[in-house]
């Protein structure tokens, strides 16, 4: 997968754009001089008695009715920019949710657009068991991220997040301006051959007018047959590099490659959604994969995994699905580096460590976040020196603690996923001094009495450091209450 600039990126995806927007008006022209020339040899218009006359006249009325072609082709413009999500929704058959609809999605959603300072698309929903999502709209304020039921229910709270993430990717990217555009166009150039086509059988074909018969043939089954293939080239024109772009935007955005991973295994092989063929280009991943995967709009879910395997450390987690043999993973990625950890749902623990505090549940949580009271006891240890804390407390923010051990620095690292003061927070939790595993980290306070109770669960604690981190964590927790503690208004 070749390296280039987001911004270069996103500057060829702008051009795609505006060459299918400058393409569109030329196909139709395109379209209307076959047309001419069908008419001509079909007898419906008069025939000078020659091919070059013949089509020396069409050119004539080509440069006629070239005005009107472009007409169509604004008005067309017109109706895909205002109504362009109404046509996919009729054709998807998505509609709409809200928060109290879909209070978790709706809230993921949210929070990762709030991690990049972008207005939050609006959710929508297909009622249907395939696992599929997609991304749609033309522009700021009119984005939309679509779900179907099916994904809703089958999918972990990390793995959907994952997908929300690769989706968002495709808007923050401009991917997804270039898929609309490319999906209605395709679906008006096919229904636009569908017309030659079938008036070559209207017409007769042109019998009755001796040689000129077989010209009006080929010339017709000929247009056909570049509509349908400009058609594909249309949806080609989306580079399957995209997917790989938005699967590495998903992992930058969550910082869990697993999850992303996890979440195309079990997509793989159920994302069936009705809808037009134009429009599958959009979606998460598409079974389809044409004639021996030359037409295909997706690169194969196993290099996909690979890919994320390869370059963000992302490891395969067996499904705990009755329905999914031990060996179907494996099947599924077979391609993939030698590099590859196996992993098994014990492979990659839980630690949970719970504390009751005599402090506030909001005095509780604001001491993780307030830079100046955690570096007296976030990561600190008895003979430790705290030399930085930088705590971005928001959303997306990140945190840098670094304690100095026996003459050497050692850095934590993380990223804020969810802030939900006082009762939850959630961020991501890294030390690259000992490994570059990146680790997730809940925290969940509940008001108990005149204090709380807080619950850690560490998920992804690598088994070299099994037995140490519930201990480092209860000394922590035990550095916290000192704190909270010390800095309680005297009553």
């Amino acid at each position: 997968m070749q390296a280039v600039g987001l911004q270069t990126y996103i500057w060829n995806n702008n051009i795609r754009s505006g060459l299918l927007l400058a393409g569109f008006p030329l196909l139709l022209v395109g379209m209307v001089f076959v047309i001419t020339l069908g008419m001509i040899w079909g007898g419906l218009l008069p025939s000078s008695g020659s091919p070059a006359g013949d089509l020396a006249y069409a050119g004539g009325l080509l440069v006629a009715s070239a005005p009107a072609a472009i007409i169509v082709a604004l008005f067309w413009f017109a109706i895909a920019y205002v109504f362009n999500q109404a046509i996919i929704d009729m054709a998807t058959g998505s509609r709409p949710v809200q928060r109290a609809d879909e209070p978790e999605l709706y809230n993921l959603l949210e929070n990762l657009c709030i991690s990049r300072g972008m207005k939050t698309p609006t959710p929508r929903v297909i009622e249907t068991d395939g696992m599929n999502a997609f991304a749609s709209g033309l522009r700021e304020g009119r984005f939309s991220v679509t779900v179907t039921r099916g994904l809703l229910s089958g999918l972990s709270r990390d793995e959907l997040e994952a997908v929300l993430a690769h989706e968002l990717t495709h808007v923050i990217n401009r991917d997804v301006r270039t898929m609309v555009i490319a999906s209605i166009f395709a679906g008006i150039i096919t229904l636009i051959c569908q017309i030659i086509y079938r008036s070559i059988w209207w017409t007769g074909g042109g019998r009755g007018r001796g040689r000129g018969a077989w010209v009006f043939w080929l010339v017709a089954m000929a247009a056909a047959a570049i509509g349908y293939v400009l058609a594909i080239v249309i949806r080609m024109a989306i580079s399957r590099a995209r997917e790989f772009v938005a699967d590495a935007g998903s992992v930058e955005l969550t910082k869990n490659p697993d999850a992303m991973i996890s979440a195309l295994q079990k997509v793989a092989g159920h994302t069936h959604l009705d809808a037009p063929q134009s429009m599958r280009a959009m979606f998460l991943e598409e079974e389809d994969d044409g004639i021996f995967g030359l037409f295909a709009t997706h690169p194969p879910v196993a290099k996909r995994i690979a890919a994320l395997q390869h370059y963000a450390g992302g490891r395969i987690v067996e499904i705990p699905d009755p329905a999914v043999s031990p060996a179907a993973p494996a099947q599924i990625v077979g391609d993939a580096p030698e590099r590859t950890i196996t992993m098994t749902a014990a492979a990659a623990p839980v630690v949970s460590v719970t504390r009751r505090f005599n402090a506030s549940p909001e005095r509780v949580f604001d001491a993780w976040l307030d830079p100046k009271l955690a570096g007296r006891w976030l990561f600190a240890t008895p003979a430790g020196a705290m030399v930085r804390v930088v705590i971005d407390p928001r959303v997306g923010g990140e945190f840098t603690i670094v304690e100095r051990r026996d003459g050497e620095d050692v850095e934590h690292t993380g990223r804020y996923l969810q802030i939900d003061r006082p009762r939850r927070l959630v961020f991501t939790f890294a030390v690259p001094k000992y490994s570059a595993e990146i680790t997730r980290v809940y925290i969940e306070i509940t008001t108990a009495g005149s204090g709380c109770v807080l619950v850690l669960t560490h998920e992804g604690v690598l088994p070299d450091y099994l037995d140490r981190t519930p201990d480092g964590w209860k000394m922590i927790l035990e550095g916290l209450s000192k704190a909270v503690e010390e800095e309680a208004p005297s009553s």
